[in-house]
């Protein structure tokens, strides 16, 4: 018996289609983008299977520029509102500029490769131009597909009057992709100062679907929740290095720039925005600099203003307006705590003191609340004692328990709720540790056990985004070893810590933190 079919399908099945578009988020970083992608709701009844991602510099589409004529200082063309704006043109794009409005009347816009064009010496540029239409009437445009031989400049100009035009910057279209079974997706070899537009499509056994809306990012500007690290030291050399990873996708950390000094062991915080180190210890001694870096802006640190002495085995964390800092050893192990506003560049202030003189503590926060853990007192002596402040309000610590046993070099890491002390090193064997205690910053009391990380480790760096926390780095012995492995854990949820990626180098003594930590609203 035969089966009766219509349009080339089996009547009932005539649905089944490629799905519709995903949407995606898109975090930046280095010379690659991390394109977390979302399944749409409409599949087109097929599973599916993979995703195929692009990107490229320029438009999607044909861009049309808004073509006015101001008066200022005589007529001038303003573009899209701006007069004599500059605009910028890709390579392979189409580029339309629409002189419908009726102040364009008598004053044809054309291209040269000179300016002012043959007002200016220079001769029309035609190559891939098309004109259309009276210009102050409906339908008039100046259009141009621009040539891959173009000229890096081009200039736009009135054929009739000198002096109206601006100019146009040729960029050549720089294309880029990448496909995966699963999200997220990372494109690599991008250009950092390019800006980019990313889009994606998802795909089932009936086909791929329609692009997502494209997403606009600058691989040199990173988006998203940031972790960095900075400084430390391989045992072999003081580092100045800064690294950073995307809390979005779990990959080895990327070149940031640089802190202003080699220095290792040094308080480290952060704002939403600004991260900042204070103090250390250089080849040179101790040191009271206060750097800072704009966090999902790439580049070197700046200098921020300066700690009241020289210091080294410093701690610090911060609310989103307020960074503390613990001096651990100046000329003597010190009780000393200090503050900066984060937004505001300047020296240090007195905050308080901590309960005793100790160094080489770690510290988590909560949006109100700094916990300062270990530490030692004498370089010998090893403490189990956590201290707390407000970080509102000025004064000395206060007594908040003890963690499961005394040790100093930890790392630390925090939601708004719950801090994680990682790692350290205690007195007797084993000389490090790879235990792990957590606390309710919002009560005193004594540490609860959290889980292990993956090895034991000491002078590590520690920070997270309220969600996940990472360790980062340290030393493995009593020799000096360096590691540089990271390795993660859920906050919320105790256990044991699973690998994260890898620093670029083998380093302890690093500062971390992140706009994304604990004491963030």
């Amino acid at each position: 018996m035969g089966v009766n079919k219509k349009g080339g399908l089996v009547g009932g099945f005539d649905q089944l289609r490629a799905p519709d578009a995903p949407t995606i988020s898109v975090a930046a970083g280095g010379e690659s983008v991390v394109v977390t992608i979302t399944n749409p709701t409409d599949t087109g009844g097929g599973d599916i299977t993979g995703y195929a991602v692009s990107t490229l510099t320029g438009p999607i589409e044909d861009t049309t520029f808004a073509v006015t004529v101001v008066s200022s200082g005589g007529n001038k063309y303003a573009i899209d509102g701006t007069t004599q704006g500059t605009v910028t043109l890709h390579k392979g794009h189409t580029y339309i500029f629409d002189q419908s409005d009726s102040s364009n009347s008598s004053h044809p816009l054309r291209l040269s490769t000179t300016s002012n064009g043959s007002h200016g010496g220079g001769s029309e540029y035609t190559t891939g131009v098309t004109t259309s239409g009276t210009p102050g009437s409906a339908g008039a445009f100046t259009k141009i597909v621009v040539d891959s031989g173009a000229a890096s400049t081009l200039y736009y100009y009135c054929s009739s009057h000198s002096g109206m035009g601006g100019s146009a910057t040729v960029k050549t279209s720089l294309q880029g992709g990448a496909s995966g079974s699963s999200s997220p997706i990372t494109v690599s070899s991008l250009t950092n100062g390019e800006s980019y537009n990313v889009r994606a499509s998802a795909i089932n056994v009936f086909g791929q679907s329609p692009y997502s809306d494209a997403t606009s990012i600058d691989p040199n500007n990173l988006t998203g929740q940031v972790g960095v690290f900075g400084g430390g030291n391989t045992h072999s050399a003081y580092v100045n290095t800064i690294q950073y990873i995307n809390f979005a996708s779990a990959t080895s950390t990327s070149d940031f720039g640089d802190l202003n000094n080699a220095v290792e062991t040094m308080g480290c915080a952060a704002s939403s925005t600004r991260a900042v180190w204070g103090g250390g210890y250089t080849a040179g001694g101790r040191i009271n600099v206060i750097d800072y870096i704009t966090i999902l802006t790439k580049g070197n640190a700046t200098d921020f203003g300066d700690l009241s002495a020289v210091s080294n085995n410093n701690s610090g964390n911060s609310s989103n307006t307020r960074a503390v800092f613990a001096l651990g050893y100046t000329n003597a192990y010190s009780n000393v705590l200090e503050y900066i506003t984060i937004a505001s560049t300047g020296n240090a202030t007195d905050f308080g003191d901590q309960t005793q003189a100790k160094g080489l503590t770690a510290a988590t926060a909560s949006t109100t609340r700094i916990v300062f853990g270990g530490g030692t007192p004498n370089g010998s002596t090893y403490l189990n004692v956590m201290d707390y402040i407000t970080i509102a309000s000025t004064g000395n610590a206060t007594d908040f328990g003890d963690l499961s046993s005394s040790k100093r070099h930890m790392g630390a890491a925090s939601s708004n709720t719950r801090g994680v002390f990682g790692g350290g090193q205690k007195s007797g064997s084993p000389y490090f540790v790879n235990e792990m205690d957590y606390i309710t910053i919002a009560s005193t009391g004594n540490a609860t056990d959290f889980g292990d990380l993956p090895s034991i480790v000491g002078t590590l760096g520690g920070t997270s985004n309220k969600t996940t926390g990472v360790f980062a780095g340290g030393r493995t012995d009593g020799s000096y070893t360096p590691t540089n492995a990271i390795s993660q854990i859920t906050i919320a949820s105790t256990g044991n810590a699973t690998d994260w990626g890898d620093l670029a180098a083998a380093i302890y003594g690093l500062g971390s933190t992140s706009n994304a930590h604990g004491g963030l609203s």
